[in-house]
């Protein structure tokens, strides 16, 4: 599932190269032009079939999407997630959710198979432990995504944003808000994203 992010990232990068080529003064560049937005707009529809079809497949039989809470395809203690109401509640867990993958990701060090039967319990109550890291892991993002920003406008240096965007854009798929995932967290998720990690340690060294 995070190569739909990876697929969306290259039709945004092949469009904006279209939209940014010069008129074509041949007839050899003229077919190109023409043919260049081809394999995006496939990409594209490619992907729109397949989110289109998981929906269909977690629906329930009369049609009418509730989730995967309500499909024959998952289980309580697969993903807890889908069991809980949308909430305050909820909306923690996802933020527990985000901050699973953030620290596999930059502080990897315990790893595990399988996050089912409540490896990664959800949040029930607002005294829970891990709320404050949350805050810690907006306070160490939004400032480097603030920077990117910034980079990116005022020296036409988008290095740091793309960093950000390969590590961002696979994982917004499987990040429980856009789209309904019948899994709570994994660790093979973070295959690409950890493409993003590699480029932005890269730059920390060269600075």
């Amino acid at each position: 599932i995070t190569y739909v992010g990876v697929i969306l990232l290259y039709v945004i990068r092949d469009w904006r190269d279209y939209l940014s080529t010069p008129k074509p003064t041949s007839k050899s560049q003229a077919v190109s032009r023409k043919v260049s937005p081809i394999i995006p707009l496939f990409l594209a529809a490619l992907s729109a079939v397949y989110l289109s079809v998981r929906m269909w497949l977690c629906s329930q039989e009369d049609g009418v999407s509730d989730g995967l809470g309500e499909s024959r395809l998952i289980r309580k203690t697969e993903v807890p997630l889908s069991m809980i109401p949308f909430g305050l509640y909820w909306l923690l867990s996802v933020q527990v959710i985000w901050l699973k993958y953030f620290e596999l990701l930059f502080l990897p060090s315990w790893f595990s198979c399988e996050y089912a039967y409540n490896c990664l319990p959800m949040v029930d109550n607002f005294s829970d432990a891990r709320l404050p890291f949350v805050g810690l892991m907006y306070l160490c993002v939004i400032p480097l995504f603030v920077a990117s920003v910034i980079a990116f406008f005022s020296r036409r240096d988008s290095r740091l944003l793309i960093s950000l965007v390969w590590i961002a854009a696979p994982l917004a798929p499987a990040s429980h808000i856009f789209i309904t995932v019948g899994t709570l967290v994994a660790e093979r998720l973070l295959y690409t994203p950890s493409v993003g990690l590699s480029l932005l340690i890269a730059q920390a060294w060269d600075n």
